[in-house]
């Protein structure tokens, strides 16, 4: 086995050799004129790919608690499967496609809640998670208010996004090209979620208040610490968008609703999309994902005040034409759709 920081050399170095700016400013104007509807030349595509054999990878979790090892990843492939999920820094160049080079400190989801002291699991083979703390201990969390922005994983996100930007700068053209972005923080509900635990559903109906208490020391702890970590990315890429989440966004923020995604259009314009609002006042606009099919949710989640990028998971899994059609006529954009390299649906939604 390589070691680390002769690895994280060696893929540095490659790199460094191979990178093109003038084709890094290509790519992230397409990205923008596409975020600004106006006219491309083609639709950025970026291609999620294995990289060559040659380069290094290193099982996920040693990347969780070495910071060179999660550099080399986070450049080479950046999830942790057998498979390639996302585009990384090496498939890129090695493509010449239209991702935007990123990387980021790969925590998980468990930024957030782990500093309200949930405890992270990491385990081989899989994206680390997190033990709800459970109900009686969040409302333990309301009366002390903002947690240490740099406990759990807190810290250790900002250490390990400073090691990026020392790395890169003794490379003048990979510190150019390749954006440090936030790490993946989550959405409000979806962090209340990863505390409380299932429970939280039935909190809805039983105890409302509580729920709208507990979220928004969610989203004051979100927006503390995106202020927290962003003079510590890279993340501008001109005309207020930023590099995160894989492609480039309109705003400065990018909020998971995965789970949100399961409860009603009453509840969501009651508990989440209020919160979302919260964070969006806070931090300035931003983008919503989510995974799966939120068809039920559109007029609710195209409303949030301060949406101006949206971002789906499982397009297929969606009424596309709906959305688009909406989506425009509130100038909010699409960040990035993902499809299988088989999937014809791209050519559907092409002239759009």
């Amino acid at each position: 086995m390589t070691e680390p920081e002769e690895a994280l050399e060696q893929v540095l170095e490659w790199i460094e050799e191979h990178i093109d700016l003038e084709h890094v400013r290509e790519v992230e104007k397409r990205h923008r004129d596409v975020l600004y509807y106006r006219s491309v030349d083609r639709p950025p595509v970026s291609v999620a790919c294995d990289p060559s054999p040659e380069f290094p990878y290193f099982p996920y979790a040693e990347g969780f608690y070495d910071q060179t090892k999660m550099m080399v990843n986070e450049l080479v492939r950046p999830f942790c499967h057998d498979k390639a999920d996302v585009p990384s820094v090496v498939s890129s160049l090695e493509t010449g496609d239209d991702f935007p080079l990123q990387i980021r400190a790969n925590y998980g989801v468990t930024v957030i809640s782990s500093l309200f002291g949930a405890e992270v699991v990491v385990r081989d083979g899989s994206m680390p998670w997190v033990r709800p703390i459970g109900r009686e201990k969040v409302i333990a969390a309301l009366d002390k208010g903002v947690p240490d922005l740099h406990g759990g994983v807190g810290g250790r996100v900002i250490e390990t996004m400073d090691f990026y930007r020392t790395k890169l700068a003794d490379y003048p053209r990979a510190r150019q090209a390749i954006h440090v972005t936030q790490p993946d923080l989550q959405g409000t509900f979806d962090n209340l979620h990863l505390l409380w635990g299932k429970d939280l559903f039935v909190g809805l109906y039983d105890e409302p208040e509580l729920v709208h208490k507990a979220l928004d020391l969610v989203a004051q702890t979100y927006s503390a610490y995106v202020k927290e970590v962003r003079p510590h990315t890279t993340e501008d890429v001109g005309e207020d968008c930023i590099a995160l989440h894989w492609g480039v966004l309109r705003g400065n923020v990018i909020l998971k609703n995965d789970t949100s995604i399961m409860v009603s259009p009453q509840a969501y314009a009651e508990f989440v999309r209020p919160h979302d609002e919260q964070i969006f006042a806070a931090c300035g606009p931003g983008a919503i994902h989510f995974c799966g099919s939120a068809d039920h949710l559109r007029d609710e989640m195209l409303a949030t005040q301060g949406l101006t990028t949206h971002d789906f998971g499982q397009p297929e899994m969606n009424d596309l034409a709906a959305w688009y059609r909406q989506a425009r006529e509130r100038n909010i954009s699409f960040m990035h759709m993902l499809y299988p390299s088989e999937d014809r649906l791209m050519e559907a939604v092409r002239g759009q």
